[in-house]
Parts: C-alpha cells; sequence; structure tokens
C-alpha cells in the first residue's frame, strides 16, 4: 500500500536525514532580509533553517523567537473559531448570515459556509489601504471598521456557490459573526479559545512585541514605488533603508479576522500540530474532518478549497495549505495529514500572492519518501 510505502520511507529518512542539509531555499527566500522555515512531525522538529535580519539597519539577526505577520493564515484560526461556534450549535454552517446579523441585507442570500470557503461572490477590495500605525492602534475600533467596508459591498458580484472566489470580505463578515455570537471582541475569542487554550501567548497574538518583531522590507526601485503609492500612503507607512530595500513603520491590519496574526514560526507549528491530533483540544475528529473537506460548488465542481484551508497535492500527496502575503512580509503553513507532518515559512519580504514556496522547500523530503 502506499501508505505503507510512506510510512517505511519515513522510518529510513529520519535514519538519515543527508537529504534536509542539502536543501536550497528557492530564489525568493534567499532575496530576503531574513526566513525562518521548520519542517517538523507531531513531536520533533525534523529540519530548522533561519537566517538573515530581523532588522537591517541595526543588524539584528534573525532568532527563533523572531515575529512575523502572518497575514492571511490569521483567516484559518478565523476558520477553527467558527467551527467551534458549530460545534456548540451556536450556529449551523448552512444558515444565511443574515439570520444573525440583520443588517447585512447582500443582494444574493449567504450562508457561512460559503463564506468560510471563499463562495459567497462578495467583491475583494485592495487590502493594502486596510492597516493603521500601530501607534494609531488605541484609536482603532475592528467592529466599526468592519460594518463600513462591508456595507459598501453588499451586492454579489456573481452567484453564491456558483464558484470560487477569493475575497477578505468574507473573513470580515466571519470576523463579525464571531463578535455577533459570541459578545466578545474577535481578538479576545481568539486569544482565549485558541492561543491560550495552546499556551501560545508568548509568541503569538495580534500586537508586535518590542525586540522581537521583524521589520517589513519591500524592494526598493521605481516601479515598486509607482505601484505602491497606489495602493497605500508611502510617507506615513515606510521609508527608506538604503538603496535596495524600503522597510515598513509597525503596524497593525484594520481586518484582524482576515489578517491580523504576529507570531513566530513556532507557534504556527504548535497550532498545526493541535488541528493535526486525533484528541486535538481546539476541535472534534468529526468537526476536523468537515472543516478540511473540499467544498464543491453548486455545479459540482471541486474547489481546491475546504472551509478556511487550501487544498493541494505535491508529489501525490495531499496537504492542506494557506499562505499570506502583503506589504513586508510573506507566510505558508502547511499540513500533509497521511503522513503526520507539516511545515512553515515565514520571512520579511513583501509577497502578494500564494507563492507555494513550500513545494520547493518541501520536495527533497517528499522526494525521498516516494524513491525508498
Amino acid at each position: 500500500m502506499k501508505l505503507t510505502k510512506y510510512i517505511m520511507a519515513w522510518i529510513m529518512l529520519l535514519l538519515n536525514s543527508q537529504g534536509y542539509a542539502e536543501m536550497k531555499p528557492p530564489k525568493i527566500i534567499q532575496n530576503s532580509p531574513s526566513y525562518h522555515y521548520i519542517l517538523f512531525d507531531m513531536d520533533t522538529v525534523l529540519e530548522r533553517k533561519y537566517q538573515g535580519f530581523q532588522d537591517i539597519e541595526n543588524e539584528v539577526p534573525v532568532n527563533p523567537q523572531t515575529t512575523y505577520h502572518a497575514f492571511s493564515i490569521t483567516k484559518t484560526f478565523t476558520a477553527v473559531a467558527v467551527m467551534q461556534l458549530v460545534e456548540k450549535e451556536l450556529i449551523h454552517l448552512d444558515d444565511p448570515i443574515d439570520s444573525h446579523i440583520h443588517s447585512y441585507h447582500f443582494s444574493k442570500p449567504i450562508t457561512i459556509r460559503q463564506l468560510l470557503c471563499h463562495q459567497s461572490g462578495l467583491a475583494n477590495p485592495i487590502p493594502m489601504k486596510w492597516i493603521h500605525l500601530k501607534e494609531d492602534g488605541q484609536d482603532f475600533n475592528f467592529s466599526s471598521f468592519a460594518d463600513s467596508v462591508i456595507m459598501h459591498y453588499l451586492s454579489n458580484t456573481t452567484e453564491p456557490g456558483s464558484k470560487y472566489k477569493y475575497s477578505n470580505l468574507n473573513y470580515l463578515v466571519l470576523g463579525r459573526l464571531i463578535e455577533y455570537i459570541t459578545g466578545a471582541e474577535y481578538t479576545e475569542y481568539i486569544d482565549q479559545h485558541i492561543i491560550r487554550k495552546l499556551e501560545l501567548e508568548n509568541i503569538m497574538g495580534f500586537e508586535a512585541a518590542e525586540g522581537t518583531y521583524a521589520v517589513g522590507y519591500h524592494k526598493n526601485n521605481y516601479l515598486q514605488k509607482m505601484i505602491l503609492s497606489l495602493v497605500l500612503d508611502k510617507p506615513k507607512y515606510l521609508y527608506t533603508v538604503n538603496d535596495e530595500f524600503l522597510g515598513f513603520k509597525p503596524f497593525k491590519v484594520n481586518g484582524s479576522s482576515y489578517g491580523g496574526l504576529v507570531c513566530t514560526p513556532d507557534g504556527l507549528m504548535e497550532y498545526a500540530r493541535s488541528l493535526m491530533k486525533k484528541d486535538s483540544p481546539l476541535l472534534k475528529p468529526e468537526t476536523l474532518t468537515a472543516m478540511f473537506t473540499e467544498q464543491k460548488t453548486s455545479h459540482g465542481k471541486a474547489s481546491s478549497m475546504s472551509l478556511g484551508w487550501f487544498t493541494g497535492s505535491l508529489q501525490d500527496i495531499d496537504y492542506l495549505h494557506h499562505s499570506g502575503g502583503g506589504g513586508g512580509y510573506y507566510a505558508e503553513l502547511r499540513i500533509y495529514p497521511d503522513l503526520g507532518l507539516g511545515s512553515v515559512v515565514m520571512l520579511n519580504h513583501s509577497g502578494m500572492m500564494d507563492l507555494r514556496i513550500l513545494d520547493s522547500m518541501d520536495e527533497s523530503l517528499l522526494a525521498s519518501l516516494k524513491n525508498r
């Protein structure tokens, strides 16, 4: 059996890990001021590689305590929180969202499930305008921000359920749903029911800790500066580091529920491990299965998207995945359920799309598994 072959290869790989040492990071990683990559199983860090500077100007080297913005990986935390509410029967996946938030009168009814798997048909406004400086955080209110944005985009651009269409608005709505159902602020709920439950509060949260926060960097050239001028106030958020990089001043993401998390790679590793356990402290086995099941459209078409997680395969080995990217940072988190493995990479260099760089970071392991 294929699984038996993987198990035997895995045992042999543990006895001979030379393949890991020869792994070369892809070009985008090598060009980043710093990166941190971890390959892990349920109990062991199988490979850890980090290099570069979390702060170029002060030559502060990256270390295991360095925190990065996780951006859209936060969506998986929002999905877990929603599934926790489903377990408690406070909501149901196929409830129309306006049955819980009466002010959200979308032009066509949208369900919680459709929001989770990006089949709502809502627009996806450019999110780079949706940040504020850390120093302005005391005056920022997530709930008011979310409502003000959502109420401008109540018209579905496609029929709900008919196709996959990624939108940060889906997770703004889900963040507000969590607040409506629980009576707690979104960040407070995630902190209490996920982060503190896993005892990760020292390495994960929605605030950048002094001394551990990696400065975010962006390429300093004419084209990149022109593009940035279209999506944010450059003088307010950026400064010139040198001829190669622009630096981002410390900021927070306005849309906490779609991209606000700040953490170390170890924090994401422990979070992933908690979801790989049969006795997960976060969700029951049947709820995890439901969350990780690929969702089809109303036309029966595969979407490559489960409830909050993307699905995919590398060398015929299935995985669950989410990336997070934006100004100054990029990250990816992956789980290989059949192998009991996971991987994470975080860097302080802008990434604006799902690059799937873990394909190349993990391939030496998977090649070994297939060839033995």
